[in-house]
């Protein structure tokens, strides 16, 4: 009587095999948490980006705007009174480097005095990736548009340094919005600056 030799476990290719399926797997679940995680920072900014907005216009229409200036920083002032919140402030050291933003790039506020008919601010948003610079620009211009322009968005500049005076990729006006970003608006690193104006005077 023959007996049969039975071999147990895998040989080489088919543990290949299932430690490439293994990878991929996990690969794609890395990605998959990727996504989740840049669309939550997303949407965080344009959550808080909207509350920093109101609360500086509500603060604001309480007190005279001339006392601001053009082109203060106002980060300290906007640290006292609660402007941002407090996920942005981290360690306020310095009125260009107190707020960041949810991809830990700086954020900041300054008054802006164009000499026309209107006084506003400018929030500064450093160190925005790519893809949700591109998202953000659509997103945010488009609420702007549908909702009648009620925060009395002004302008926005886009530039692909950290140097707000320099590079400028984008720059368009209320009427020009929503602006569809795309990848010549939004550079392909990580130091895309955005540079949000508007109006102390909320439209109602």
């Amino acid at each position: 009587m023959t007996r049969k030799n039975h071999k147990c476990g895998f040989n080489l290719i088919e543990a290949a095999i299932v430690l490439g399926v293994v990878g991929l797997v996990i690969g794609g679940i890395w990605i998959a948490a990727a996504t989740v995680s840049e669309n939550q920072k997303i949407a965080t900014f344009e959550k808080d980006l909207l509350i920093i907005v109101r609360n500086m216009q509500s603060l604001v229409s309480k007190m005279d705007s001339s006392g601001l200036g053009d082109g203060e920083n106002l980060a300290s002032f906007a640290l006292s009174a609660k402007i941002f919140p407090d996920s942005w402030v981290n360690n306020f050291s310095d009125e260009w480097s107190g707020f960041h933003t949810p991809w830990n790039g700086y954020a900041s506020i300054t008054s802006f005095s164009p000499g026309v008919a209107w006084d506003g601010f400018r929030v500064y948003a450093y160190s925005v990736p790519q893809g949700a610079c591109i998202k953000l620009v659509r997103k945010l211009t488009g609420y702007f548009a549908k909702s009648g322009n009620s925060l009395a968005f002004k302008h926005l500049q886009i530039s692909s340094s950290d140097d707000g005076n320099a590079d400028i990729t984008a720059d368009i006006d209320s009427t020009q919005i929503p602006l569809i970003a795309t990848t010549t608006h939004c550079a392909a690193s990580t130091t895309n600056l955005l540079m949000f104006t508007f109006d102390y005077t909320r439209i109602n």
